[in-house]
């Protein structure tokens, strides 16, 4: 898969070449994939917010918990919402990614959490 690097590279070139009607389709088709893939990182990072909040909540209602202001249904609901933004997080950097090695070493770290975490 290409790079954001080599996409610029190459549509620098094909943006000083004379400019045609083949050069001027290459270019858009380009343009497409670059809006494509920066819109992407965007993604991602508009995920990670959102887990800074459902965080927050999660730790506010435990706080309630061991204070015994609140029953454990709140933590639960919470953790449940905390969970679907990470999950939601996790899905926007897997599909990210720009490789079957990125996607490997994605897979590899979660599943090496999960082994040291799930006992």
């Amino acid at each position: 898969m290409i790079s954001i690097e080599q996409l610029n590279e190459e549509i620098s070139l094909v943006e000083n070449e004379t400019p045609t009607h083949t050069s001027m389709q290459k270019l858009a088709a380009m343009y497409t994939v670059r809006d494509h893939i920066l819109d992407n990182s965007n993604v991602v990072v508009s995920e990670y917010k959102d887990i800074l909040p459902s965080y927050t909540v999660y730790c506010n209602n435990k706080k309630k918990y061991k204070l015994g202001e609140i029953t454990d249904g709140p933590v639960l609901q919470s953790m449940n919402s905390l969970c679907r933004e990470i999950k939601e997080f996790l899905q926007a950097i897997y599909s990210s990614t720009e490789s079957a090695e990125e996607r490997q070493a994605l897979s590899s770290a979660l599943n090496q959490f999960l082994l040291i975490y799930n006992k």
